[in-house]
């Protein structure tokens, strides 16, 4: 009997997982048929973990309480394997406010984005974190600075980033501390978006006058927190990822062009997706 309803709850889940997604073709399918059997799972009480909790990590407690039961490796639930999250599921279940802004302002999504399912789903909910806030608070650009500068350190970019600790990051107001390679010792992350994101988001300006007026802005970012608690010594410590997955493939061109037009120099800067 437990077992016919643990059935029909997955497939009710899924239906309703299936409709909402944003997601295409097989990929829709196999995250739909995933979460839904941990729903499932979660509210049959199979998981040694609260209902409540596991419906957060499927993305319907809109909350920012982390998902401390979420594994790497693949997991049994019911008699069934659920495959690992990748980096995508997981800022979707942790930011309410991220999810969001994929489902109005970047479905379908713009550009490919660099994901995977190897990496620490531990140091990434720590990285995810707004640093300055008093509780555990996952916003949308904290995930999405977590996830380019895993990004950039798995590529080798940058050694070892860190979130800069209180009260530190009250005075210096870039995204994280990183161990090289030299001369860096912090890195910001910005988020440049192409010109379909910029109409939903009625804005004026066009990609064109984004991408200059973002490497102005970085150029000057680069000195504003050299010598203050915290922050870097020389300006030259400080390196710009520039993250292009909110970028068509064909406007990223036109966004490096312009935001380093408007940095003046290609120092310290780097672009990636």
């Amino acid at each position: 009997m437990k077992r016919i309803t643990f059935l029909l709850t997955v497939i009710i889940a899924f239906w309703w997982l299936y409709k909402t997604s944003d997601k295409k073709g097989l990929k829709r399918f196999t995250q739909s048929i995933k979460i839904a059997f941990i729903i499932a799972a979660a509210i049959l009480g199979m998981p040694p973990t609260s209902s409540a909790e596991e419906m957060g990590n499927a993305g319907f407690n809109h909350t920012n309480t982390p998902i401390e039961k979420v594994q790497n490796s693949a997991v049994q639930r019911g008699g069934f394997q659920v495959g690992p999250l990748n980096m995508e599921e997981l800022s979707r279940q942790l930011s309410p406010e991220y999810l969001t802004y994929q489902q109005t302002l970047n479905s379908p999504p713009v550009s490919d984005r660099f994901d995977t399912i190897n990496f620490s789903h531990t140091r990434f909910k720590k990285l995810a974190q707004d640093p300055k806030a008093r509780t555990v608070v996952y916003h949308k650009t904290s995930v999405d600075e977590a996830r380019s500068a895993l990004h950039a350190e798995m590529k080798g970019i940058i050694y070892n980033i860190e979130r800069i600790p209180k009260p530190d990051c009250n005075f210096c107001d870039l995204d994280f501390k990183v161990a090289g390679p030299a001369p860096y010792t912090h890195l910001d992350v910005k988020h440049p978006v192409g010109s379909d994101i910029l109409k939903k988001q009625n804005s004026p300006k066009s990609v064109q006058d984004m991408a200059f007026d973002m490497g102005r802005k970085l150029a000057k970012q680069k000195c504003r927190f050299v010598g203050v608690q915290g922050g870097p010594v020389d300006a030259k410590n400080v390196l710009h990822i520039v993250e292009l997955a909110y970028v068509p493939s064909t406007e990223k061109q036109i966004v490096k062009n312009f935001c380093l037009k408007g940095a003046c120099s290609p120092e310290g800067i780097v672009f990636i997706n």
